[in-house]
């Protein structure tokens, strides 16, 4: 059987939807030397193991009509059995079967994730029309997961299938020789508001002095982009004890968690919440 797995426009592959792409592909070769596979992605430098049993095809096209391209990749790669999504989206044309990972319903619950229609997103409705008579089949990363989807879309139960996330233990796991710094509070998290990181910097100022300056505050992942957080820092007048690091490496990402004295996930919603088993896994 041959399965086509769309990779190409993942920005970074070490975190959320780059990270269970990237854990997802390294899985399958690692479980399955029968089926064939084609990975495509993005340019020729990847992360991924090279197995007989698995092609990585590059395919590249303009980012400002990606809603359009994505519809037109999967028709380059010949006759396929199941063409995967590792995201939330579908296609217009099939050539097998259809399946898309759906990780939460949160643009449904939140209006403010809600993409904007601008020419894009109309292509692409124009292209898909009614996207959920296009999935064949529908992997989720929990029963959360699942009872939302079945909740607010019109898919049978028979179509959604749960593969819960889990912790590569060999990484994930508590420092042997613990370092001594400054102890802090840590968090990671993606750019959308619903992260609710702001929330976190107004509890920590809202901390006794006698107690706040016992910690440093450290913000890792695509939420120390965001201007509103950076502004809320200062304002706070909390600038000299807070650390935006950014995305950053699997390796730092695991030292950040074991050195932390408290890790803290203020999110409002989540499919899954991985952060919290791996900030578990590393004790």
């Amino acid at each position: 059987m041959k399965i086509v797995i769309a990779a190409w426009h993942l920005k970074n592959l070490n975190v959320g939807i780059g990270r269970y792409a990237r854990e997802l592909i390294e899985a399958l070769g690692r479980v399955d030397q029968t089926n064939h596979y084609e990975i495509l992605i993005p340019h020729a430098e990847h992360p991924f193991t090279a197995r007989p049993n698995m092609r990585y095809r590059v395919i590249r096209f303009p980012l400002f009509r990606r809603r359009f391209w994505e519809q037109v990749a999967p028709l380059l790669v010949g006759p396929y059995d199941v063409l995967h999504f590792p995201y939330d989206s579908c296609v217009a044309w099939k050539r097998g079967k259809f399946v898309a990972t759906i990780h939460d319903v949160k643009p449904l619950l939140f209006p403010v994730l809600r993409a904007r229609t601008n020419l894009n997103s109309r292509i692409e409705q124009w292209l898909v029309g009614d996207r959920w008579k296009k999935l064949d089949h529908v992997i989720t990363i929990s029963e959360h997961s699942r009872r939302d989807l079945l909740a607010h879309v019109p898919l049978r139960p028979e179509q959604v299938t749960v593969t819960s996330l889990g912790l590569d233990a060999e990484r994930f796991r508590p420092a042997e020789h613990p370092g001594e710094r400054k102890p802090y509070v840590f968090c990671v998290a993606g750019a959308d508001p619903t992260k609710n990181v702001g929330v976190l910097i107004d509890a920590f100022a809202k901390l006794p002095e006698m107690l706040r300056s016992r910690f440093d505050l450290i913000l890792a992942g695509d939420v120390c982009k965001r201007q509103d957080i950076r502004a809320a820092v200062e304002n706070h007048g909390l600038s000299a004890h807070t650390t935006l690091v950014g995305v950053v490496s699997d390796r730092e990402l695991v030292a950040y968690y074991q050195q932390a004295t408290l890790f803290v996930f203020p999110s409002l919603y989540e499919g899954f919440g991985l952060p919290v088993l791996e900030a578990m896994g590393c004790g």
